[in-house]
């Protein structure tokens, strides 16, 4: 089993999946959606646990708001949240590989 974070917008437009190289792009600053300039989108990030490369379960579900400036990126009070989602992310994943680590440990005593 692994996990898989993934980020959405509810846009006006419909539901917009943003991959993750773009989520770390917008909370960098390095990246921009000029289509959502001067707005405040609703949006969520999503952690996923997968088993053969198919969703079996929500690990974590969270939502927030993204405000877009002038340019369409992400206002720089929000790029925390944006690197908060990774970094929990990075957290589960680890967490669980330990886990994984001291079965197989046990398992082989």
């Amino acid at each position: 089993m692994s996990l898989s974070v993934r980020f959405y917008l509810f846009a006006d437009d419909g539901l917009q999946r943003i991959s993750q190289r773009l989520m770390h792009g917008l909370a960098l600053g390095n990246d921009a959606m000029p289509q959502y300039a001067g707005t405040k989108q609703k949006a969520a990030d999503v952690i996923i646990e997968v088993e053969n490369g198919k969703p079996i379960r929500i690990a974590k579900a969270d939502g927030n708001f993204l405000t877009f400036d002038e340019k369409g990126q992400v206002h720089r009070d929000l790029q925390a949240g944006g690197m908060q989602a990774m970094e929990t992310f990075a957290a589960l994943e680890r967490s669980q590989r330990q886990a994984r680590r001291r079965l197989s440990i046990w398992l082989q005593s």
